[in-house]
């Protein structure tokens, strides 16, 4: 299976901030969709997951500025699976955001595990959403 680690944005006027760059929730949530893109691209949709009564939860977001993103600017972001717990259950995502092909504008470690919807807690996903992540592209995380 080849993934693409690579999914394009183009900053809209919503995605600014009172300064006029892209805001940081912006980051986030272009980072998100991303994770979401993969998870698509793997086979496992939104309804795959209502099925499998499992969702994400974050339990930490950092991320490093590097360059000033501005309104029309294209943002690329490269997604990388920087970490996976055995089972499972707990994972860590690199997301390098790039403005207009090459310039770093932001890293993004984002650091979750699987919830089960049923019982609320933590839980291992579907070995097949596991053995699917084994696939990801891989990163190395610089900083914890």
């Amino acid at each position: 299976m080849t993934l693409t680690n690579q999914h394009k944005f183009q900053v809209r006027f919503s995605d600014l901030d009172a300064n006029r760059h892209l805001r940081n929730t912006a980051y986030s949530e272009f980072a998100a969709q991303s994770r979401f893109n993969l998870l698509h691209e793997m086979g496992f949709t939104m309804k795959d997951l209502a099925a499998a009564k499992i969702g994400p939860i974050i339990f930490s977001e950092h991320a490093a500025y590097h360059a000033e993103t501005l309104l029309g600017d294209q943002v690329i972001v490269h997604t990388y699976l920087a970490e996976m717990s055995e089972s499972g259950h707990k994972w860590q995502f690199k997301h390098e955001i790039y403005k207009n092909t090459k310039t770093l504008a932001a890293v993004l470690t984002t650091t979750g595990a699987w919830m089960n919807l049923s019982e609320r807690r933590v839980a291992a996903p579907p070995e097949a959403l596991r053995d699917k992540f084994n696939e990801l592209p891989q990163g190395h995380l610089d900083e914890k």
